[in-house]
């Protein structure tokens, strides 16, 4: 078993010139998923808090707002999760154990403990209901833990899971819910165990290109704005949905083994987002035309019917371009990179069609 922490965690300390993150614990879990996290084209509603409706509705300590991560995290804010009190996540780096126990911890979840196969404490799940626009939900996140990097391959696997359920979803979890939080290009699952750089950041390498090393305490200047002592890349999840049909999604995180050094999920403010998977669009061309396609500087946009917005998404389904538009039309496509996108015509009638656009 792991030593427990026995000094307490300062977070009310300024470090000169250090730029620390910045945690808000003003707002229900409720108010948080509505207000920082919810993206375009979609809605939500029925948010519980580790199962409770009534909970979501009062403020919690393992739930709050970040901003000021942009340079530690690579997301600028968003919606904290955390199996202790979000504040240990404040850094500078100054603790190879950082512990910060809820003031009401809450134990066992059924999909983390298959995740994990072991016993599941300090559990912080959110989970809501939502009805996409589009036939994809996508939205941003960042593990932390605490456990990195001497217990790497250890019982003490920390671990969390993106349960996504509903019409045409078929798994192994809760309602036939399937795990979106996963390594890139894999089926793994994002935990302590699947993305490391070993016990001492040296190796073996697991997934360890998604790997953050942030120290081990004794080192704050690897990162100042955060606690953790190491991380993933931002990732993005995503998964196929069936629009206008209502969905579930559960973001759960718990301690794996003991309640101490504490893990966190970081959602990214306003990525949660409904938009088109490339792979399943349908792509229709009869009613807009659109040209040049492969394109450079612009794009000409002509339709039988009157168009009232254009989108330009990314191939991650984030709106790069919005244009209300009224008859035919060109676009300056400058701001955007050589590569795919998709672009979406709402018409007059409310019908959407979407193209698939190759800027060269």
């Amino acid at each position: 078993m792991k030593k427990i922490l026995l000094s307490t965690i300062f977070l009310a300390v300024s470090f000169s010139g250090w730029s620390q993150l910045v945690i808000d614990n003003t707002e229900t879990p409720g108010q948080l998923i509505q207000n920082t996290f919810m993206g375009n084209n979609l809605t939500i509603s029925n948010v519980k808090f580790n199962g409770s409706t009534a909970s979501a509705q009062a403020i919690r300590d393992q739930a709050a707002r970040f901003s000021n991560g942009s340079a530690g995290l690579g997301a600028e804010q968003g919606l904290i999760l955390s199996t202790g009190k979000a504040i240990v996540a404040i850094g500078p780096n100054n603790s190879a154990s950082a512990t910060n126990t809820t003031a009401t911890p809450f134990t066992g979840d059924a999909d983390l403990a298959l995740i994990a196969a072991q016993a599941v404490k300090n559990v912080c799940i959110v989970e809501f209901d939502f009805i996409p626009n589009n036939n994809g939900v996508f939205f941003e996140y960042i593990f932390a833990s605490e456990e990195y990097p001497e217990f790497a391959g250890s019982s003490f696997n920390d671990t969390f899971g993106l349960f996504l359920s509903g019409p045409g979803i078929s798994g192994t979890f809760t309602d036939g819910a399937i795990n979106i939080a996963t390594i890139p290009n894999t089926a793994a699952p994002v935990t302590i165990n699947n993305l490391n750089n070993g016990t001492t950041n040296s190796g073996p390498c697991n997934a360890c290109a998604y790997y953050v090393n942030n120290g081990n305490g004794s080192t704050p200047t690897v990162n100042t704005q955060v606690q953790f002592d190491g991380l993933s890349t931002q990732f993005t999840a995503s998964g196929a949905v069936i629009p206008g049909e209502t969905y579930h999604i559960k973001f759960a995180i718990a301690n794996i083994g003991d309640n101490a050094y504490e893990s966190a999920m970081f959602l990214t403010a306003g990525s949660f987002r409904s938009a088109n998977l490339l792979g399943t669009a349908n792509f229709t061309t009869g009613k807009v035309k659109m040209y040049p396609n492969p394109a450079t500087d612009f794009i000409r946009i002509n339709a039988a019917d009157n168009i009232s917005e254009v989108t330009v998404y990314d191939l991650q389904g984030r709106s790069l371009m919005q244009v209300p538009v009224n008859g035919d039309m060109e676009i300056n496509t400058q701001s955007l990179s050589a590569g795919t996108y998709i672009v979406e015509f709402v018409l007059a009638n409310k019908e959407r069609s979407t193209q698939k656009l190759v800027i060269k």
